[in-house]
């Protein structure tokens, strides 16, 4: 059976981002994004038991400064992401995650 909340999930993850380009999210934008970027997350992780900060999508804005995204195969869907902070030497990636497909990893 389909149930309306699996619909929703699938429909929440398209989104019009232009293809191949990363595209940075706002953070005025995350809410709206923070279950897609930590189902990407969680995708990576899993193998190595999860990433050791990020456990929930509530996680996801406290864990970095940057977040950026890209579609790589045209199905408006979101298939990778890179979070990161800002430090004093620079950019720190603290975080990717992909959707499993070779594509994406």
């Amino acid at each position: 059976m389909i149930r309306l909340k699996d619909l929703l999930s699938e429909a929440d993850r398209r989104f019009e981002i232009p293809q191949n380009t990363w595209t940075p999210i706002l953070r005025s934008e995350l809410p709206r994004f923070k279950r897609i970027i930590f189902d990407l997350v969680k995708t990576a992780y899993e193998p190595i038991g999860g990433h050791a900060n990020v456990k929930d999508k509530e996680d996801i804005p406290t864990e970095g400064d940057f977040f950026d995204v890209i579609d790589v195969d045209g199905d408006d869907e979101i298939d990778a992401a890179t979070i990161a902070k800002h430090k004093s030497s620079g950019k720190k990636f603290v975080a990717l995650g992909h959707d499993g497909s070779s594509a994406g990893k």
